[in-house]
């Protein structure tokens, strides 16, 4: 979320994780939304949303690395 608002909310449990994450945000008003994953190296290994129009709600999703022996996390 690079456009943050003090009312908005990210959580990521478990952090960190082995296997499985779940990633769940909202969204206050419409807005055109992406959700990325970058590793400890700051490269973009996932895009979950890719600026996606969201109304306003609770948004979750799980989320899991392919192969997660070539990706460092």
């Amino acid at each position: 979320m690079e456009n943050t608002t003090p009312d908005s909310s990210l959580k990521i449990a478990p952090n960190p994780f082995s296997s499985e994450t779940s990633i769940s945000f909202s969204v206050y008003e419409t807005d055109n939304v992406s959700l990325k994953i970058y590793n400890t190296e700051n490269k973009e290994i996932a895009v979950i949303i890719k600026n996606k129009k969201l109304e306003p709600g609770e948004y979750s999703f799980k989320w899991s690395p392919k192969k997660r022996s070539q990706i460092p996390l």
